[in-house]
């Protein structure tokens, strides 16, 4: 003789909405750990620039001691203010320069980026000082497109998100190819930095000053 056990349907139910209470929780749950993981890479974000400038000061600074450094070893050699001549103050002039020119110079720091098959995008921080009149170019592989090439006036200590596109569907995540950034400084300085590009790989050459 067989014999079926029934389930009550309100037992069935009960199991149903514990389920269905369940899924909000869990839910909320998701969103908790989505927004610490998103706080946690915002924090990151925010780190990487303040540490992107800290260096970019640094390098400026150890630069402009340098030239101090000239300047007093200039100042050391000479055994009194009669001897000065005109190639002492010629190389003092200079020097002052050199170190005024270092002081507004804008810093070009990579600090990450991100990408998708069809688009890439370069952060880049202006550190030390303010770049005007910022632009882009491609300079090879004529398939990328900037999306904004600028020109853009960025103070310091601000981020440039350099947005790339592909024209003919070749894959952003494996681009190859080389940028141009071209600015000034506030002292009408002009400079001129290549962005390498190798399959998703940055390289941000050193800065070249043109006039």
């Amino acid at each position: 003789m067989e014999i079926i056990s029934e389930i009550p349907i309100w037992l069935i139910w009960s199991s149903h909405l514990s389920a269905l209470i369940a899924i909000p929780g869990a839910i909320a749950a998701f969103f908790m750990l989505f927004w610490k993981d998103r706080s946690k890479q915002q924090q990151i974000g925010k780190l990487t620039i303040i540490a992107s400038s800290l260096d970019a000061q640094n390098s400026i600074l150890q630069q402009t001691l340098n030239y101090y450094r000239k300047q007093l070893q200039i100042l050391t050699n000479i055994s009194s203010l009669s001897e000065k001549n005109s190639n002492v103050q010629e190389e003092m002039y200079t020097l002052d320069r050199e170190i005024k020119l270092a002081q507004f110079k804008p810093v070009l720091k990579y600090t990450g980026g991100s990408s998708s098959p069809r688009e890439a995008i370069i952060q880049l921080l202006i550190a030390n000082a303010d770049a005007l009149n910022l632009t882009s170019e491609v300079i090879e592989n004529d398939n990328i497109r900037i999306h904004n090439k600028g020109p853009y006036n960025f103070i310091k200590d601000k981020t440039y998100g350099l947005v790339l596109e592909t024209k003919r569907g070749e894959n952003a995540n494996r681009l190859t190819g080389k940028l141009m950034i071209k600015y000034s400084d506030q002292l009408s300085s002009k400079y001129n930095q290549t962005i390498n590009i190798n399959r998703g790989k940055i390289d941000l050459e050193d800065a070249i000053k043109i006039e």
